[in-house]
């Protein structure tokens, strides 16, 4: 089986951000490892990230302009031994 990492976007995600990641970790489908990507969130999503076994990596957009793709690529270069990419918002 093939490694895959999930990266998923984040910022203020804390009505969504459980579901989420329930659903994804009920797959049947269990080689994977999820990244988060998190721009920084104010509400509770971080202090929710702590309940699962997953990497969290801190985003600031430079100059204060979020970019999508650049969220996505720090993601990627956390990923470790991955094969395929999976992205998603909360």
């Amino acid at each position: 089986m093939s490694k895959v990492s999930v990266i998923i976007r984040t910022k203020n995600e804390e009505v969504w951000i459980s579901s989420c990641l329930n659903s994804i970790l009920n797959q049947t489908y269990k080689n994977f490892q999820i990244v988060v990507v998190d721009n920084q969130s104010n509400d509770l999503t971080l202090k929710i990230l702590e309940n699962f076994h997953l990497k969290v990596v801190n985003y600031a957009p430079t100059d204060g302009k979020y970019l999508p793709g650049e969220a996505l690529n720090i993601g990627i270069r956390e990923a470790s031994d991955a094969s395929y990419f999976v992205f998603i918002s909360a």
